[in-house]
């Protein structure tokens, strides 16, 4: 049986699609779409844009299909459309919402499975899924609706998991979930990432832990602290904020005010190098002139070193999909190009203070690597013309920077 698995989305949804991989890859050859016998459509849906990338792929495998292939979709696009999208696509054979993924061996007609083994598609980094769902409740976000409430994996879950990927090599791993610092909550009515960081980081063979994700309403004292004192944590933290105005703050349901955030990048900028990393979402009903110029001096204030820059999409199941004064898609792409402008300003400089520097750098492609500064595939990359092998560290000297991308040369 030839089996093809294309996956959409977030990091979170690799993982789930590498686990997949993992329960059936040595019961089936993995193939091209184009040879397959069974489609497997691994769906994003939280916003329009995403969802219509995903339906996109159901068209697309749907003409595949003709050759007496089988189409199974799977995700988050299953979870909020659920049996509306057999009406749309009739052609789809079977749909999985996340909860039945892992029975993907019976619809397959294969051995059920209860090994823990997890494809790597991403070495030498791996994204560790610590949770899933959220309870924070902003009021643009259908996270909570497609994947409920926050729950955290156990702690020696995520260990187990985590001496198994640097067994295969890993030497960078990347948490992940819809909210990062409200890892425990759940299991111990306080946070533990701190102590789950203290766990990750006596793992052999993992040099580097990276946090993504983190809510600005729960980075703790306790975590800073963590941070700052433990050198296996990247000097890098991503905390989307979405906005700094208290207006559209509280119109979107943060839980934080401007002030929340003032002290927090305050006390985030004490931690000698640290590169910061947010994402910004321009547009929400009632953003006024004023509240976004706030945005733009909070974005230089701080300086953050990268940022995300999305439009607001209306959901109809949140609460945002109803509020007056919205902001019309012209004004809504002229605010994102003057932040696109204002972030490759930041980041060109940014880059350009390494230029002359000795930096570490982990190869993860042929001829590039990244700084502990810089997450894969959104943040700046390192060119190396000497030769390396992908999963090794090495140290360059940084010859010039342009853009996004710098230049590296080996030291010997």
């Amino acid at each position: 049986m030839k089996v093809s698995i294309i996956t959409l989305g977030c990091p979170k949804n690799l993982v789930e699609a590498e686990k997949i991989i993992g329960k059936i890859e040595d019961k089936v050859e993995l193939t091209g779409a184009e040879d397959a016998d069974i489609l497997i459509l691994k769906t994003c849906g939280f916003i329009k844009e995403a969802i219509e990338e995903s339906e996109g792929w159901i068209r697309r495998l749907i003409d595949l299909k003709r050759n007496g292939k089988q189409l199974i979709v799977v995700g988050c696009l299953v979870n909020r459309f659920g049996e509306n999208l057999k009406e749309r696509f009739p052609e789809i054979d079977h749909l999985v919402d996340l909860k039945g993924e892992m029975e993907l061996n019976r619809i397959l007609g294969l051995p059920p499975s209860d090994d823990k083994k997890r494809a790597i598609t991403t070495y030498p980094y791996a994204y560790l899924k610590i949770g899933d769902g959220c309870d924070n409740r902003c009021h643009y976000c259908t996270i909570p609706m497609i994947r409920g409430n926050f729950h955290s994996l156990p702690i020696e879950h995520l260990v187990c998991e985590a001496k198994a990927l640097a067994h295969a090599g890993i030497k960078e791993l990347i948490l992940v979930a819809q909210d990062t610092g409200y890892y425990g909550q759940d299991l111990a009515s306080r946070p533990l990432l701190p102590e789950l960081l203290d766990y990750l980081s006596e793992i052999e063979g993992i040099e580097w832990l990276r946090i993504m994700y983190l809510h600005p309403a729960h980075i703790t004292d306790e975590l800073i602290t963590r941070i700052e004192g433990n050198s296996r944590i990247c000097r890098y933290l991503d905390v989307p904020i979405q906005h700094c105005s208290d207006n559209i703050l509280k119109k979107m349901g943060r839980k934080v005010k401007k002030s929340d955030l003032v002290e927090l990048f305050s006390k985030l900028r004490e931690i000698p190098d640290l590169s910061l990393r947010t994402t910004l979402m321009v547009g929400f009903p009632g953003e006024t002139d004023e509240d976004f110029g706030e945005l733009c001096a909070f974005v230089e204030e701080v300086g953050f070193e990268h940022f995300g820059i999305f439009p607001y999409s209306p959901e109809p199941e949140t609460g945002a999909y109803c509020l007056p004064d919205r902001i019309g898609p012209e004004k809504i792409a002229e605010r994102v190009a003057r932040l696109e402008e204002l972030r490759d300003r930041i980041t060109h400089r940014y880059n350009q203070s390494f230029v002359g520097k000795r930096v570490k750098i982990l190869v993860d492609g042929d001829g590039k690597g990244r700084r502990e500064f810089d997450a894969p595939e959104i943040d700046s990359l390192v060119s190396i013309t000497d030769k390396t092998r992908i999963g090794e560290f090495v140290e360059v000297k940084i010859d010039s920077a342009q853009g996004w991308r710098l230049k590296g040369i080996l030291c010997r």
